[in-house]
């Protein structure tokens, strides 16, 4: 979002989530989806007319089977993950924060949900 005086404002945008796979997943399964989420995200962001990334970080809670953070700051660089995932995986909590500068919120809320229900049928959720 662009204001009065053409000064690129930031937005921002947080979700929650809760993930189930009726098979477990691997930790490389799961990291391999959260890139491709990620990815996502990112591209659309820029398509859309994003001037700059303040971040997008977030937590995965896989319960007993670890967690991992990620993070990226620009549209250059790929995803930073810091990660104690165990193998097994079937249920995670997602939860993602998002600064951007030059789209609005209900944009960003929209390239999300896109994102979210491509991972969701790329890790075969529990119906």
């Amino acid at each position: 979002m662009i204001n009065s005086v053409n000064q690129v404002l930031p937005s921002s945008f947080a979700r929650k989530e809760s993930l189930g796979s009726s098979d477990a997943l691997t930790a490389n399964q799961l990291i391999d989806a959260l890139e491709e989420f990620l990815a996502e995200i990112t591209k659309e962001l820029k398509r859309r007319g994003c001037r700059l990334i303040g971040h997008i970080k977030g937590l995965v809670d896989a319960q007993d089977n670890g967690h991992l953070f990620f993070s990226i700051t620009s549209f250059d660089e790929g995803v930073r993950f810091k990660s104690e995932l165990i193998d097994g995986i079937t249920n995670v909590t997602l939860t993602t924060n998002i600064i951007v500068y030059g789209i609005e919120e209900a944009l960003i809320q929209d390239i999300y949900n896109l994102a979210f229900e491509k991972i969701v049928n790329q890790i075969k959720p529990v119906i």
